[in-house]
């Protein structure tokens, strides 16, 4: 392959015998075989966390000739050693992902693509001893959801000093409108931790009986009548899912009365 400069040069002469001249070149490219890539996705693609991702090209061979409107498929004309090769900016590609070929699919399985992420995919074509063609895709992935956290106790958070009762957090979900979807849903993946701080009062400060720096890690708490004095509380927890690593906090204030309160 090669190239050549062609000058092309014109005169004009009006009706009073001026003239003006002028000359333009133009380099042609001899023997050169580029193939044209399309991309047949969105060059835009979001993605949720749980999504797969699945590009695609379309990559054939220019006119043949100046009157020729058609293109050729170069996947399926034998005499041409074309190649394709999918990247991703930054991204190690492992060995089940096929890099070749029109299409690019990367299972959400395989944790290739991280939530939160941006990427940038190209798609590149060529012919041996050819210029290369390429097009671009760039890829947004969502970030995981955090947890919803639920908490039940007593009927508006009331009960006498002298009585036990429990703070209930078991209903958490582990992403956000779970709990409203109606599905069956899993909590194996949670973790629990809860605090308690008198209401007004900075963090680590004792909650009665409890302590300073009291903290349990069960989904439900149980705490044991007289362990506090008449005022309110503030119950924190937070919900951790251990698989998106995602966590959440919901507070709660208790109001504890005496006995004969109410």
């Amino acid at each position: 392959s090669g190239s050549v400069t062609l000058i092309f040069g014109l005169s004009v002469t009006n009706f009073m015998g001026a003239s003006a001249s002028a000359s333009a070149s133009v380099s042609v490219v001899i023997n050169q075989q580029l193939p044209s890539i399309r991309p047949l996705s969105s060059q835009s693609v979001r993605l949720q966390a749980t999504e797969g991702l699945d590009l695609r090209v379309e990559v054939s061979m220019p006119p043949a000739s100046c009157g020729d409107n058609t293109t050729q498929s170069l996947l399926s004309k034998k005499d041409v050693k074309m190649t394709t090769l999918w990247q991703i900016d930054g991204v190690f590609l492992p060995t089940n992902v096929r890099t070749s070929g029109p299409s690019l699919t990367i299972p959400a399985s395989l944790n290739v693509l991280r939530p939160g992420g941006r990427y940038q995919v190209t798609c590149s074509a060529w012919i041996p001893g050819n210029p290369t063609v390429s097009v671009g895709f760039a890829v947004e992935v969502s970030d995981y959801p955090s947890p919803t956290v639920v908490v039940s106790g007593p009927p508006s958070m009331t009960a006498a000093a002298a009585c036990p009762f429990s703070l209930d957090a078991s209903q958490s979900c582990p992403t956000e409108g779970q709990c409203s979807s109606g599905q069956s849903v899993s909590r194996a993946n949670l973790t629990y931790t809860w605090s308690c701080a008198p209401a007004g009062a900075p963090p680590g400060t004792s909650c009665g009986a409890l302590g300073a720096g009291w903290t349990a890690t069960t989904s439900k708490v149980k705490i044991a009548g007289a362990t506090m004095a008449v005022g309110q509380y503030v119950f924190t927890v937070t919900v951790f899912n251990t698989v998106t690593n995602k966590q959440a906090t919901q507070s709660v204030t208790m109001t504890l009365g005496n006995s004969g309160d109410g």
